[in-house]
């Protein structure tokens, strides 16, 4: 969490996640997580059959086949990437009126 010292972030124990309940820490797959770290998002990955897959909220990139090329395009801003809905990037309402949420919810792309 940015701006917040790591010895001041409550942490759920294992099998268990952050809530928006009274009782902050709740058993896996009992209710959706509110909060979800970096590590726990799942994107999509080329697969052989897709050319491009969202990395990020607001990036994307190419597949040569099975494989992330390097170059990571920027959607402009205010937009988010939105390839599963046969665009690049679209404004969030486009999102919210799908109720597929982001494809990729992650701030910015992984490395490597």
């Amino acid at each position: 969490m940015a701006g917040v010292a790591p010895d001041q972030v409550m942490q759920c124990p294992d099998n268990e996640v952050c809530t928006s309940l009274l009782k902050f820490c709740m058993p896996r797959g009992v209710i959706a997580p509110s909060c979800i770290s970096e590590a726990d998002v799942t994107c999509p990955s080329c697969d052989g059959s897709s050319l491009f897959v969202c990395t990020s909220r607001t990036t994307f990139q190419m597949c040569n086949g099975n494989q992330l090329t390097s170059q990571v395009t920027r959607c402009k801003e205010n937009t988010y990437c939105s390839i599963g809905l046969n665009e690049f990037c679209v404004d969030r309402c486009a999102i919210l009126r799908s109720n597929t949420g982001f494809q990729c919810d992650r701030e910015t792309p992984l490395e490597g």
